[in-house]
């Protein structure tokens, strides 16, 4: 029995229960995909297949595989997608505002980098983790008034350095 001939077989035996299967536990259109990811993995598998061709376990182990890849892709991506409208497509950053973006983020990065160690940990915690100071005193064990001098040390150096470079219009 050739490759071919092995999946054509698997594909004309258990077709109707992997459908019922995938249906069971997703939506029509998942469960469509499933299939053929499924015969598409039959497929890349067809030449390690064991003699006879592939079996009930063999098939419905690469359809439990495929359906927890669907679920971890939904839950990461946050679930079904919504096409574009016309105003949001109009809204999404042109190639030229993408690189603008990634410069702004690369010379942020490099003034983040340049603040000594304490700014730097204060400025993210606060900023970017959106921890409170109050927090952050508490956390690192250092005064209030501390806490506050270091962000707004870090914010003027974090500044100074991006109007060096010429970042800001004057």
């Amino acid at each position: 029995m050739t490759d071919s001939q092995a999946v054509s077989e698997a594909v004309a035996r258990f077709d109707g229960r992997l459908r019922a299967y995938f249906l069971r536990i997703m939506t029509p259109a998942d469960a469509a995909d499933a299939v053929q990811e499924v015969y598409a993995r039959l497929t890349s598998a067809a030449r390690r297949r064991p003699e006879g061709g592939f079996t009930a376990s063999y098939v419905f182990s690469a359809a439990d595989s495929v359906a927890r890849d669907t679920w971890r892709r939904k839950r990461t991506r946050g679930g079904e997608h919504a096409p574009l409208t016309d105003r949001e497509r109009s809204e999404m950053p042109s190639p030229f505002e993408e690189a603008r973006w990634r410069e702004a983020a690369r010379r942020m990065q490099a003034a983040l980098n340049a603040l000594p160690p304490r700014q730097r940990r204060v400025l993210v915690m606060h900023r970017i983790d959106g921890i409170s100071l109050v927090d952050i005193a508490r956390q690192t064990g250092r005064p209030l008034r501390s806490v506050q001098r270091n962000l707004a040390d870090a914010l003027a150096a974090c500044r100074e350095r991006l109007e060096a470079e010429g970042w800001f219009d004057q």
